[in-house]
């Protein structure tokens, strides 16, 4: 809700016209804004990721709901560790989204992380971006596509609600 909507629920009271629902509502507004929406999945892996020329699921990875009582925007940090020194190949890793909202991965180039070849284990790649999830659970999973073997060491998927607005 917005201020002037929270505002709207205390009108002058001189004749009893805020009930104790409306208290209820503004209470649970203030309290979630202040607590949002928070996800954090770290997966120390490894795990090797096989040639694919599509996106396929990140091995040893599964989908997570994410769910949101109204339409909100979601700030995500993705986090890798790949290992890709030895094969010299390009690999993308993205977040794929279904349910609620339906967002597929590699349909928004901000929401994929490509690897160029040589790149060591201790390097971190890491991409952010906010995405406006519609109310109800949204499935994410890590997926990769690869042009030759790589070795995924770490990996973290953190999403966070920014705004209800």
């Amino acid at each position: 809700m917005t201020l002037d909507e929270l505002l709207a629920l205390l009108p002058d009271n001189t004749t009893g016209a805020i009930s104790p629902a409306d208290m209820r509502q503004i209470v649970t507004e203030l309290y979630n804004d202040a607590n949002p929406v928070f996800s954090n999945v770290v997966n120390q892996g490894p795990a090797t990721l096989a040639v694919n020329a599509s996106f396929v699921p990140v091995p040893g990875t599964t989908s997570r709901p994410f769910t949101l009582d109204s339409a909100q925007d979601v700030q995500f940090v993705i986090s890798l560790n790949v290992d890709t020194l030895a094969t010299n190949n390009q690999v993308q890793i993205g977040l794929d989204m279904t349910g609620a909202t339906v967002v597929p991965v590699g349909s928004k180039p901000e929401q994929v992380l490509w690897l160029g070849g040589k790149q060591q284990v201790q390097a971190t790649v890491e991409v952010t971006f906010i995405q406006r999830l519609q109310a109800g659970t949204t499935n994410l999973a890590l997926k990769y596509t690869a042009q030759a073997a790589a070795t995924l060491t770490a990996m973290a998927v953190i999403a966070s609600v920014i705004s209800n607005q």
